[in-house]
């Protein structure tokens, strides 16, 4: 066996580094996600106890009963997509790139985020084209991708004095023979010093922060064949972008 080379001993493993700062991720994101699921599963208690009472009266009243049961299985399945998100997002093994709907990963993600946007008083818009081409890509991957972007944008805005103005932006769009997610937020930009070294691994600005979730970003999108980066927007706050090629007919 040919033994390794010292570049090769010293480039970190880019699929355990990607899987490492997903569980980091998604450990922050945890009193959110338990908001998450404990929402539905609030509802099919109180719904669960509303069709008992219904049937237990002297007359039962099984239209309403019906419909808290039917409230129940809407309840469930929304339980039951949040567990299946949170079960692709920590799978530590590569997956075969398949074609991917790149509007599809970014709902999920904002999906996944959603708590925590509302416990931080922010608003998430989305202005995804309709119909996008797409793309050949590991669909958790690009979805760890978008909620590392969303999450790095909530830290933006939360920065803000101003509540009122918490928006992010998450947008889709094509562009030639690629297509584009914009993550744009409404806080202070990004620092000229600090846009020098964003995506350098190790480097934040963040206390508690490990300074991989851009540098795994952008290594997870260029194994893609794609390209992301940074920029202040001119009507305030920053932006990050990738851009992956499309699939060919």
């Amino acid at each position: 066996m040919k033994p390794d080379s010292p570049s090769d001993r010293q480039r970190p493993d880019h699929f355990l580094l990607a899987h490492t700062e997903r569980a980091a991720l998604l450990g922050s994101l945890s009193s959110a996600i338990a908001h998450e699921t404990n929402q539905p599963l609030t509802a099919i208690l109180s719904n669960a106890q509303a069709a008992l009472r219904f049937l237990e009266l002297d007359e039962p009243d099984v239209s309403e009963a019906k419909e808290a049961l039917a409230d129940i299985v809407a309840e469930a399945k929304r339980a039951g997509a949040v567990i299946s998100r949170l079960r692709d997002l920590l799978k530590p093994a590569k997956t075969e790139p398949q074609p991917c709907d790149l509007n599809l990963a970014a709902k999920d993600a904002v999906a996944l985020v959603h708590s925590e946007a509302l416990i931080e008083n922010i608003t998430v818009r989305e202005s995804l084209a309709e119909p996008l081409p797409l793309v050949r890509a590991d669909r958790v991957e690009l979805q760890q991708v978008v909620i590392n972007l969303l999450m790095n944008a909530f830290q933006a805005v939360t920065a803000c004095n101003d509540t009122r103005s918490r928006t992010v932006e998450v947008s889709t769009h094509r562009v030639a023979a690629t297509v584009v997610l914009s993550v744009c937020d409404s806080g202070p930009g990004i620092e000229p010093q600090v846009m020098s070294r964003i995506f350098e691994p190790f480097f934040t600005t963040k206390p508690s922060g490990m300074g991989l979730g851009l540098a795994i970003s952008r290594s997870i999108i260029e194994s893609h064949a794609g390209h992301l980066w940074a920029e202040n927007s001119d009507r305030g706050g920053a932006c990050i972008s990738f851009s992956l090629p499309i699939t060919p007919e």
